[in-house]
């Protein structure tokens, strides 16, 4: 915590008071600032869940444990939020495999993500933004920073609550269907590959250490563990020495299965659009693993973004999704020199970097290069509005001032993007 550098006994500790309190100032904004961004919306679900949604064999999991969240949601606006998240740890510890120690991991070191928080609700301070004695003084502000803590709480809880839920659910499914191929669960090691699995399909990958770690990581970036997860999905844990033989096929399957689903939902959408330059499945170009409609785009395949840095770094070409053109990257002059303006592979990773940083880190960049996503100069408001307003807000906006939409399909979208399947609107073409 904070440390009052006056109270400290000689410079060296003064000193040391001093860069302890930057740390926390730092790790307190960067916090406060992704659990605002990231909340007001039932996310989980076509974020960090849809793996499972996508993957035949766990898609009733899904829907049960997606049902359930607006319980949740509903019981956290009438102030029940802990009692909601008390109840659901409570319900998942009392189950066969908690109690036969397998969510613990028998001593493998890989046990399930339960109980043990989400990196993209690293505080619940805004919940209680009401509480504070100032605010509480003034009954009409104290009123509506209460409400609005009790959206944040919702929001919160329906994450968390639903994200254990799924995790305790789908890691059940996983022991299940290893007994019956006649995987040995009595081995520590077939059942720490199974929580991997489990916490991996539910955006939750593994980086080492205890629970917290990467919290520094993810005053950085916006979502460590999800992105490892990403990782994770496509390489089917080859990589990792403590996942077992058995799992990592498993994981194989998974990916067959699950960007089977995607791919037919992507052909759909493709044989659908009337747009010549729409291509989903070209890994050049940014509209790759995304649903288009209008000047909206569904992403429906995160990892994408990933496949699409390594194919256009391979292939140094990169392709415009509004005119269809390919674009050579590091291109050259006549005389052998890089052409002015010309893009290269390293602008290409910088962009992927970028969009992966946390609000507060993404506005050191709008500071560093003197201009914010949208092109427009760095102010403080804008600044101040990119780390306060949740992304749900934000797309609605976005939404709200495309007039080429009808009004049912901005409710779809918007409801689509409130269950996490993160819709992106760009300014119509002109």
């Amino acid at each position: 915590g904070f440390v009052n550098p006056f109270k400290q006994q000689g410079l060296g500790a003064k000193a040391e008071a001093v860069i302890t309190d930057i740390k926390e100032t730092v790790r307190f904004i960067a916090n406060n600032s992704r659990a605002l961004v990231a909340s007001v919306d039932n996310s989980l679900w076509g974020n960090q869940g849809i793996q499972v949604l996508f993957n035949p064999r766990f898609t009733k999991i899904w829907a049960k444990d997606f049902l359930k969240s607006f319980s949740d949601i509903y019981q956290s606006l009438k102030g029940n939020g802990d009692a909601v998240l008390d109840a659901t740890k409570a319900e998942i510890y009392s189950r066969p495999n908690s109690l036969n120690g397998r969510y613990d991991g028998q001593g493998s070191g890989r046990r399930l993500d339960i109980g043990t928080g989400e990196e993209e609700f690293p505080t619940s301070l805004p919940s209680r933004l009401g509480e504070i004695p100032v605010i509480r003084k003034i009954p009409i502000v104290k009123n509506i920073f209460g409400a609005a803590g009790r959206i944040f709480k919702a929001a919160e809880v329906a994450y968390e609550a639903g994200a254990m839920r799924l995790r305790a659910d789908v890691a059940d499914k996983l022991y299940q269907m290893a007994e019956k191929t006649g995987v040995d669960l009595k081995d520590s090691v077939e059942v720490g590959s199974r929580n991997t699995l489990a916490n991996s399909m539910t955006g939750r990958g593994f980086i080492g250490g205890s629970p917290s770690r990467g919290s520094l990581t993810n005053a950085v970036f916006f979502s460590v563990r999800f992105f490892k997860s990403q990782l994770d999905f496509l390489t089917a844990h080859a990589f990792d020495p403590k996942v077992s033989t058995s799992a990592k096929a498993q994981a194989a399957k998974n990916i067959l299965y699950v960007i089977s689903t995607t791919a037919v939902i992507l052909g759909i959408a493709k044989a659908l659009s009337d747009d010549p330059n729409y291509d989903p499945f070209d890994l050049i170009s940014s509209d790759a693993g995304q649903i288009k409609i209008g000047n909206s785009r569904i992403s429906i395949a995160r990892y994408a973004s990933i496949m699409v840095l390594i194919t256009r770094i391979l292939t140094q070409s990169s392709k415009s999704t509004t005119t269809g053109k390919v674009y050579k990257l590091g291109e050259r002059d006549k005389k052998g020199q890089p052409k002015f303006g010309a893009r290269t592979g390293l602008d290409v990773f910088w962009d992927f970097t970028e969009n992966k940083f946390s609000p507060m880190f993404g506005i050191l960049a709008d500071l560093a290069k003197q201009q914010t996503f949208d092109r427009s100069k760095p102010t403080l408001a804008n600044q101040t509005e990119a780390i306060t307003t949740p992304m749900s807000i934000e797309t609605a906006i976005e939404l709200s001032k495309d007039k080429s939409n009808e009004a049912l399909l901005d409710i779809i979208l918007n409801g689509l993007n409130l269950s996490g399947f993160n819709v992106n609107t760009y300014p119509p073409k002109k």
